[in-house]
C-alpha cells in the first residue's frame, strides 16, 4: 500500500516565497531558464467540485506514493516531491528526452473552503486523487459594542 504524507496548515507561512513562485510561473514560458526556486517541473492538475466536496487529481507518474508530500489548507493545496531520473541505457543514446525528473511542486487555490480533516487520498497508476469535503460556511455574528464609561 502506498502512503501520501499530508500536512495541514491554517495560514500560509511564506508569502514572499509565494510571490516569487507566481512571478516565476508568469515568466517561465517566456524564458524557461528564469527561476527563483529549485522546481524543475509541474504536474498537471484537474479540480472539480460537487455540491459537497472538491476533488483534485494530479498527474504524477513514476513516483512511489511515499515520495509525494501533500500540504492542505482550507483554500489551498500544495503537492511536491522528487522524481528520480531514469538511468540511461548502457548501449545507445537519447534521441528525445521529454520526461522531466527532479524536484516538482504545484500549489493551487481551491474554489471553496474545505474541511482539511476530511482529506482522503488515493494514488493509482500515476494519478493522485484528493477528496475534500466542503466546509460549512460559518454564520456571521453581529456583536454590539458597549461604550466604556468615562472615569
Amino acid at each position: 500500500m502506498n502512503y501520501v504524507k499530508i500536512r495541514f496548515s491554517d495560514n500560509p507561512k511564506n508569502t514572499e516565497y509565494d510571490i516569487f513562485k507566481t512571478v516565476e510561473e508568469m515568466l517561465h514560458p517566456a524564458q524557461p531558464r528564469f527561476a527563483f526556486s529549485r522546481q524543475r517541473w509541474r504536474p498537471h492538475i484537474d479540480i472539480y467540485e460537487t455540491e459537497n466536496e472538491i476533488v483534485v487529481i494530479a498527474e504524477i507518474a513514476g513516483i512511489q506514493g511515499s515520495g509525494i508530500d501533500l500540504e492542505i489548507a482550507p483554500r489551498t493545496i500544495k503537492i511536491s516531491g522528487t522524481r528520480e531520473a531514469l538511468p540511461p541505457e548502457t548501449i545507445g543514446r537519447y534521441c528525445l528526452a521529454e520526461i522531466p525528473s527532479g524536484y516538482f511542486e504545484r500549489s493551487v487555490a481551491l474554489p471553496a473552503s474545505t474541511d482539511t480533516a476530511t482529506a482522503e487520498t488515493e494514488y493509482n497508476e500515476g494519478l493522485l486523487k484528493i477528496r475534500l469535503a466542503k466546509s460549512i460556511p460559518r454564520e456571521i455574528s453581529k456583536i454590539n459594542i458597549k461604550p466604556v464609561a468615562p472615569g
